[in-house]
């Protein structure tokens, strides 16, 4: 038995440095952080059904004002955020976006994590907010890979390319603010490469809600998805090389935000993922201190000439009209209402979620 378990543990260690040397990863979120819901000793506070969390966009740009991420590139990440967590009560209000041109902050690329305890990084704290999670946008040459400065935390950087996709504007900014949230990765004590000391889950989850990433729902995941999966179909193609301590293989779950998996894959968190995250957000003072309270956004005499996402708690808007075939999507948690005429002009388009 000795025998076969250390054939194991090779076999998964030979697979991690076959691995490591195929692909780049695109999160540099450390594992070795304690679960803070665990840690909470039975104060725990009861969470809210639906929360609006306040960010701030800070977009990094050379000392001249050159480079990095263009308008568009930035509306986009912050739509895309915004679409990924809707469905789940979870959105977002913008309370600003700045320019930091700066040379040395742009080409900075190495951050400390938050060890002092203010959710921020140790150093790198430019332009900070403690009511609202900061995300600076770095230029798509810059770092190749997004970071978070804790679990929970109330920041994170992003920048580059994997895979040929624009990290800044796709899923994986979500991915980054899980971890901002409370999620850890799906692989979380299991993959080779962080499970030394920690809690491997087994594949056919009895274990799931106490180690692995602590999210009973998600399907125990050994290792980067990317590695050997396909891109182009979203599919795990490593069942016969990763196997758990009862020699059962796994069969992890490819598009989940919190996977290493391809970002053109990621399209949801799960149930449990989601409990995790508002429970985190309840209980976590520094969380607390972003969440903006349940209000009504009036919008009247409006014209809209540029394609717009306007989110809120309730809206209510009147005698508006969108034009120069723009789009304009309004998205609110606790519905939306119209009064009086609001007028689409021929080619643009309103959508009410």
């Amino acid at each position: 038995m000795k025998y076969v378990k250390c054939k194991i543990v090779l076999l998964l260690l030979a697979n991690w440095l076959s691995a490591s040397s195929q692909s780049p990863g695109f999160c540099g979120t450390p594992a070795n952080i304690p679960d803070f819901l665990t840690n909470l000793s039975g104060r725990f506070q009861a969470a809210q059904n639906s929360y609006i969390i306040g960010i701030y966009l800070h977009v990094m740009r050379n000392s001249d004002g050159t480079g990095g991420q263009t308008q568009t590139e930035v509306n986009t990440a912050f739509n895309t955020l915004v679409s990924d967590y809707r469905p789940y009560n979870i959105t977002f209000e913008l309370l600003g976006t700045d320019e930091i041109n700066d040379n040395t902050y742009n080409n900075q690329t190495n951050f400390t994590t938050d060890n002092n305890g203010d959710g921020k990084f140790d150093n790198f704290t430019v332009n900070s907010h403690s009511n609202a999670i900061d995300i600076y946008l770095f230029g798509n040459d810059k770092l190749n890979f997004g970071l978070a400065s804790n679990i929970p935390g109330t920041a994170l950087v992003i920048g580059g390319n994997a895979f040929g996709i624009n990290l800044a504007s796709s899923h994986v900014l979500s991915h980054e603010v899980g971890h901002c949230l409370g999620l850890f990765h799906t692989f979380h004590g299991t993959w080779i490469y962080e499970a030394f000391g920690s809690c491997p889950e087994l594949a056919n989850g009895s274990n799931g809600a106490t180690c692995g990433d602590f999210v009973a729902d998600t399907p125990a995941d050994p290792a980067r998805i990317f590695d050997c999966g396909s891109q182009g179909t979203c599919t795990w193609n490593c069942s016969g090389s990763y196997v758990d301590a009862n020699g059962q293989q796994y069969n992890p779950d490819t598009h989940l935000f919190m996977a290493y998996t391809f970002p053109n894959c990621m399209n949801h968190h799960t149930q449990g993922q989601v409990s995790r995250m508002l429970s985190t957000i309840a209980n976590s003072s520094l969380l607390s201190n972003t969440v903006i309270p349940c209000q009504t956004r009036t919008i009247s005499n409006e014209v809209f000439s540029n394609s717009i996402l306007i989110t809120d708690c309730k809206i209510n808007i009147s005698n508006s009209s969108i034009v120069n075939n723009s789009s304009v999507v309004i998205d609110a948690i606790y519905g939306t209402t119209i009064n009086g005429l609001f007028e689409v002009t021929l080619g643009s388009t309103l959508e009410i979620k």
